[in-house]
């Protein structure tokens, strides 16, 4: 495992303290667990924020950036390179109410309910200048794969989902549209399979291989008595489901279906959420779920993270709640990123390790040390990476604590780690 070590040097009086460089060293015995203990230990900790000028509907993210449709503000353009310290480097204004991004290339795809698809060249994030649109109807939902854009309509009438080739970022076509979804939510692509999440019809497949003519092939309804269906992800031979409440009906949280054979969709578990699930995403064994408050306001807004090594028996790993509402969540490496309004970003944690080390007025060292939430250390001090001894111990009451070492007539160059107690 990768453990990260702090070196600390002070003076040859102890009064003035400088940060050397931080070094990376490898510990194969430090915090060694095996797959069912690193099942049962995760924790988001929140590391940085962005208050957007409107309302974050979406976000994407490409490289070091973070893609936000922000309402009525349009596309805003995030670094994102420093997480805890996210700061904004472009716009572009689409002229109505932007509700969704999606970026492939140099180019972001936006969908605006007034003004359609609008394609925004990305290459210099400072500048963002639109090359393209499609005008047909408003949009409110967009995802890429490939040459193609799979697009939600504002107007059901006139078809709510559309295949859009955009080949041409500057002549963007229609290549097929249907109106037998009323309200389709989201859409993932795995393979030649489109799975589709309509908020009545629940999850259907199409065979995406000729995209001007999908072909559908096997559906499940989350439930036949309400309109409830609300998210989709694909790993492997799984599509893992979100269901809200609607009204009466409780929803049925995170459902896991079996896509093995598309032609015939099998629910194999699920698990209850805190509030009414309302998007997921999926990362390797983990999936994380964005819920709101219930029906008439009950609750909060939260992301839940669960284990799904077993499809039959999903695991709850840990929840962040929030005030609010969240509209979409992305994974990305260690980081979380969701759209709640504006931007939140939340780092994944599995092991403690150092944050950051700061300075104090008073003398010493303060070091913040992430960890799982009720897991606990000890924490060891050296001046050559040879010779370590136990210097305090650390129990995580939160997901962050701080220890401070104001011993300043500890031999320096300083050296920390942490191990299992």
């Amino acid at each position: 495992m990768q453990q990260v070590i702090q070196r600390i040097e002070l003076d040859h009086q102890g009064k003035r303290w400088s940060c050397g460089v931080r070094m990376v060293v490898l510990f194969s015995l430090l915090f060694a667990q095996n797959d069912s203990d690193l099942a049962a230990s995760m924790d988001l900790l929140l590391v940085g924020n962005w208050t957007t000028p409107s309302y974050a509907e979406d976000v994407t993210v490409e490289g070091n950036f973070a893609y936000l449709a922000d309402y009525t503000a349009g596309l805003q353009i995030i670094d994102i390179s420093n997480p805890a310290n996210p700061r904004k480097v472009g716009v572009n204004k689409t002229g109505g109410a932007t509700w969704s991004v999606a970026v492939s290339g140099q180019y972001a795809y936006v969908a605006d309910n007034y003004t359609g698809l609008n394609v925004i060249d990305v290459s210099n994030p400072a500048e963002p200048r639109q090359v393209g649109a499609w005008t047909n109807s408003g949009c409110r939902m967009v995802r890429v794969f490939g040459n193609y854009a799979y697009v939600k309509a504002a107007n059901p009438q006139d078809g709510a989902f559309k295949i859009i080739n955009i080949t041409n970022p500057a002549n963007l076509t229609t290549v097929n549209w249907t109106n037998a979804f009323y309200n389709p939510t989201d859409v993932a692509i795995s393979g030649n399979y489109a799975y589709l999440s309509d908020l009545y019809q629940g999850l259907v497949v199409f065979d995406v291989t000729d995209p001007t003519n999908p072909k559908p092939l096997g559906a499940y309804d989350t439930n036949t008595n309400a309109p409830s269906t609300t998210g989709v992800a694909v790993s492997g031979s799984f599509a893992y489901v979100t269901d809200n409440d609607f009204f009466g009906y409780k929803g049925r949280g995170l459902v896991l279906v079996d896509t093995s054979d598309p032609s015939n969709l099998l629910p194999v578990g699920e698990h209850a959420t805190t509030g009414s699930a309302d998007g997921v995403a999926v990362s390797d064994r983990y999936v994380f779920v964005i819920s709101r408050p219930w029906t008439g306001g009950q609750g909060k807004g939260s992301v839940q993270v669960f284990d799904v090594s077993s499809a039959t028996t999903p695991q709850l790993l840990t929840t962040y709640q929030f005030n609010g509402t969240a509209t979409r969540v992305v994974v990305k490496d260690r980081y979380v990123f969701l759209s709640n309004g504006g931007l939140q970003i939340f780092k994944i944690i599995t092991s403690p390790e150092f944050e950051s080390v700061s300075l104090p007025p008073s003398g010493g060292v303060r070091l913040a040390i992430s960890g799982v939430t009720g897991q606990s250390g000890r924490i060891q001090r050296s001046s050559d990476l040879s010779g370590w001894s136990d210097w305090q111990p650390v129990s995580f009451v939160t997901n962050l604590v701080e220890v401070v070492d104001s011993d300043t007539s500890h031999p320096t160059p300083r050296f920390y780690r942490i191990l299992e107690p």
